[in-house]
Order: structure tokens, then sequence, then C-alpha cells
């Protein structure tokens, strides 16, 4: 949780930005006076901003979402149908269309990487079908917390898949910024608040 904020504000240990009620946690202070985050130094600089969140910490009430000129939901859960990133989430790519040809950050916080494991967003590439179906809705929860050795392949097997459906995505934004013809002149960061990717 702390490297998101870090590298949104410059600060080591800074304070949380998510939405309080998230978080339950002892640690909360209010923030630094004047502190600001990347997105409204940026604002101040001519750049149209937006953030695309799948994740509830950063609602649209949390300090983080509230420094963008826009948010937006990501499309995510156990019920969306199995597609690729682009087609799950087209209005995060008509923002690029319709930003293009101005000056933009954007901020795209994609949980695909993170348990529970949905099979519209991992890849079975690794998995073995074999695998006890039972077993798999489990281990897709962190349900049942005695793992056998077949169990914790299986785990890192989903892992694997949901790294190679997040690597999908940002491929899938790539290609984008490729058609736009904006590839070259934007600079895109792919970081993970976990260190996995």
């Amino acid at each position: 949780l702390l490297s998101g904020p870090s590298y949104m504000t410059g600060g080591h240990n800074p304070v949380f930005y998510q939405e309080a009620r998230h978080l339950g946690i002892w640690f909360l202070r209010e923030p630094p006076t004047g502190e600001k985050l990347i997105a409204t130094i940026l604002k101040e600089n001519g750049y149209r901003s937006a953030m695309y969140s799948s994740s509830p910490w950063y609602s649209e009430e949390s300090r983080l979402a509230k420094s963008f000129d826009e948010y937006h939901l990501l499309n995510y859960g156990h019920e969306l149908p199995e597609a690729p990133y682009a087609e799950r989430n087209p209005h995060l790519f008509d923002w690029i269309a319709a930003h293009a040809q101005e000056k933009f950050f954007l901020y795209v916080h994609s949980l695909d990487t993170h348990e529970p494991r949905y099979h519209n967003n991992t890849k079975t590439t690794w998995l073995d079908p074999q695998f006890p179906r039972k077993r798999d809705g489990d281990l897709r929860r962190w349900k049942n917390g005695d793992f056998s050795p077949e169990d914790q392949q299986h785990i890192v097997d989903l892992y694997d898949g949901g790294v190679a459906y997040a690597d999908g995505s940002v491929g899938d934004i790539m290609a984008a910024l490729e058609r736009m013809g904006i590839a070259d002149k934007t600079l895109v960061i792919v970081s993970s608040d976990h260190g996995e990717i």
C-alpha cells in the first residue's frame, strides 16, 4: 500500500490517499500542509488527467481520485465474460483517443494480478486441466489454507496466468498509443504495488 502513495506524492512513507473506510488501520494521519499529488502538479502545467481504477481502495471519494480531472471505474469482477482488456474497457481507450492530441496524464490501476483469481482475467496457459475443479475454486479465493505441493504449484500457475493477462492489458494500451501515432512521445510507466510485475 505504500508504493502507490510514494510515487504519487514523491514522499517516503507518505500519508495514505485511499478512502479511509477501506483501511481500518491506526496510522492514518493528516497530509502535510501544501502536499501536492502528481496529478495536481501536472494539471497546473496544462495536462488533462484521468484515473481509471478497479480497486475499492481508490473510490471517487479518495484523495487520489480527487486530484484528477476525471475518475472512472474499470470493468472488473467475476461476472464479466472472458475478453481481452480493450474489449472489457472500451471507455478507457475512448478517453485516450479523445485526448491523444493533448498533453495528458492517465493513471490506470488494475487488479488483474490480485487474488481472487477470476476466470475472465487469468490465462490458463500453465494450469493442469486435470486439477480438481472445486479445489481450483478454493485456491482462486485463497480458501482452506492447508496447501499441498500440488496446491502450491496451482497457485503459482494461477498467478502466472494473472500476470499474463495483465501483460496483455499493457500491450492493448501500447497498441492503442501506436495506432494513434503517439507512442513515441508518450512516457509509459508500469509499476506494481507489491513488486511482482
